[in-house]
């Protein structure tokens, strides 16, 4: 019980737990051994007036511009760009088609190691780390491969999503999670802090960590649960060596639970990232060149109040996006190994594997325009933009 309640006030968790996830068959489960023979400008301005939330999501607000540099109706359609900044990412060669589920594991062996990481804020602690690799018979592979920088929601580990983490080096993607010192319900939010931690981790592993060899800093991606997913976006806006961003249900709030009240630094509008129309803040989204995925719910128990949910992040978002909403799956749902965590994986390794590896032949799994979402009755809406 505790962790639901830990993952609640700052982008995580859920007390209404999703009774269908819970009753649904397990999902393929990770081995360390191969499964497969084959490896798998803003020139615009925000308007001085927010969006009402009631006002319906494709309906963009016609209002008075404010002084730049701010950017584009970020209170606008869901569907909105809020400007035409794409990611470049290089050319590579295409392995060709992709042969087999992106749901299950590829042909990579998985080994880990734990480190820690300077702190660049004095006096907050080491930051722990797992990295998972790609290996062959216990010894991590040459690569080059493309990385993986993973955060954790409020409350939650980098250890406890083996199902994306691990999954992902089977793939021959690098996987490094981290946890963030300080996050206690006691602590103030410090998300700006929390930022510079996942930028300090991306350093170190594309320049001083032990697998800086094997990384290909040319194709990077950030993704977090809940406030871990507001971190990766936080991180893609001022780092622009993030070419991808995945979001499972990022949450706009300023935690540590804002709702609780007496907390230092607990105010829900603290650092928002994505637009906040309530509290007419455009956010800091604006500025990210990456092109991004957010796994969106509405846990209406959790996050009750509209500007603070997860498909801010895809109506923010400048660059091209993609947006898959769960119409009955709790805050925490991602957490567990249940039917939208396999979901997810399905989407998102997909998704990471055309853009970051050049795979083709799965544009079927992908938002908006592919049809094998329009087969999960558990997702009422995806899109792209």
């Amino acid at each position: 019980m505790l962790l639901w309640i830990a993952l609640w006030g700052c982008g995580g968790g859920s007390a209404d737990i999703d009774k269908a996830d819970d009753t649904a068959p397990a999902t393929e489960t990770a081995s360390d051994t191969p499964t497969s023979d084959t490896p798998a400008g803003p020139a615009d301005t925000p308007s001085d007036t927010p969006a009402s939330e009631d006002t319906p999501l494709d309906t963009p607000v016609d209002t008075a511009p404010v002084d730049p540099p701010t950017p584009a109706r970020p209170c606008g359609g869901l569907d909105d760009h809020n400007g035409t900044v794409h990611p470049s990412l290089p050319a590579f060669p295409s392995p060709g088609a992709f042969v087999g589920d992106p749901n299950l594991d590829g042909s990579w062996g998985v080994t880990t190691h734990v480190d820690n990481v300077t702190n660049p804020t004095a006096g907050r602690g080491v930051i722990e780390t797992t990295t998972w690799l790609p290996s062959v018979d216990g010894v991590p592979a040459d690569g080059p491969f493309p990385l993986v920088v993973m955060m954790p929601g409020f409350g939650a580990s980098r250890t406890g999503y083996p199902h994306f983490t691990r999954h992902l080096a089977t793939h021959g993607f690098i996987v490094v999670g981290l946890d963030f010192p300080n996050s206690g319900f006691s602590d103030p939010a410090a998300h700006d802090l929390k930022a510079l931690e996942a930028q300090a981790v991306l350093t170190w592993a594309l320049q001083s960590g032990p697998d800086a060899a094997r990384i290909d800093g040319e194709r990077v991606a950030a993704m977090g649960h809940s406030l871990g997913g507001k971190i990766s976006f936080y991180l893609a806006a001022i780092d622009d060596r993030v070419d991808i961003v995945v979001g499972w249900d990022p949450q706009n709030s300023g935690g540590p639970p804002c709702a609780l009240g007496g907390v230092t630094g607990a105010s829900c509008n603290d650092f928002p990232v994505a637009p906040n129309c309530n509290a007419q803040d455009p956010g800091i989204l604006w500025q990210m060149h990456a092109e991004s995925m957010t796994f969106a719910t509405e846990d209406n128990l959790i996050t009750p109040d509209d500007h603070l949910r997860a498909r801010n992040f895809y109506r923010g978002a400048p660059s091209a996006a993609h947006y898959v909403h769960f119409g009955s799956a709790s805050h925490a749902a991602w957490i567990s190994d249940g039917q939208d965590s396999a979901i997810t994986r399905t989407v998102h390794t997909a998704w990471l594997l055309t853009r970051l590896q050049g795979y083709t032949g799965l544009d079927d799994y992908l938002p908006g325009t592919g049809t094998w979402l329009n087969r999960k009755p558990r997702v009422d809406d995806h899109r792209t933009k």
